[in-house]
């Protein structure tokens, strides 16, 4: 099961979800693991649904008030449910950050949003993926949250936020150069070739 779930991986689709969630539910731990590996890379998948569910309520948009109130400012505001589905923890997301610099919730959080397709934010925050990724990187607190998004675009082969990231991000991501048209890789690693 384990070496057909490995060869299904590369070509899986919305329609094996409810075939691979019942494989997901075996004891074999392996054979877990394999089904499990496939239902992240599916964005309709209840294993990413649930951690969508939660960064729903993660990560908000918060309006402030500045200059002495003349004007507002949009910001985005991340704290983590004090009480969340405790069965993520047993899809392979970890509790405990294993990086001083890094609290427990924040690495909880950065797990998900590595595990959401990207295109999720658009509807959460009523943007495309430029307002999204200004959103982020407006703050440092939440420009840490960025190369998370990073592997989110790449495990989900979306290539119309990787060439979003590198139109509008203040940051160089290398990662995302494969996802780009050929065209488009030759005119950022061109670009980019001094700096990396």
């Amino acid at each position: 099961k384990v070496a057909l779930l490995k060869v299904l991986s590369a070509t899986a689709v919305a329609e094996d979800i409810e075939w691979l969630e019942n494989i997901a539910a075996e004891k074999n731990q392996k054979v877990k693991e394999a089904a499990q590996y496939i239902l992240k890379q599916l964005p309709a998948s209840s294993i990413v649904q649930k951690y969508w569910a939660i960064l729903q309520q993660t990560i908000l948009l918060k309006k402030e008030k500045v200059l002495l109130g003349l004007t507002t400012k949009t910001t985005l505001q991340i704290k983590l449910p004090v009480t969340i589905d405790d069965s993520i923890f047993t899809t392979g997301i970890e509790k405990l950050s294993n990086q001083k610099e890094i609290s427990d919730d924040d690495f909880v959080i950065l797990q998900l949003i590595k595990s959401v397709t990207p295109t999720a934010w658009e509807s959460h925050f009523s943007t495309g993926p430029e307002g999204v990724i200004n959103f982020f990187q407006a703050q440092k607190s939440t420009k840490e949250f960025l190369p998370a998004m990073i592997i989110a675009i790449t495990r989900f082969k979306d290539q119309r936020w990787a060439f979003s990231f590198m139109q509008h991000s203040k940051t160089f991501y290398i990662d995302i150069i494969p996802l780009l048209p050929l065209q488009q890789q030759e005119f950022y690693s061109n670009k980019f070739f001094q700096g990396y």
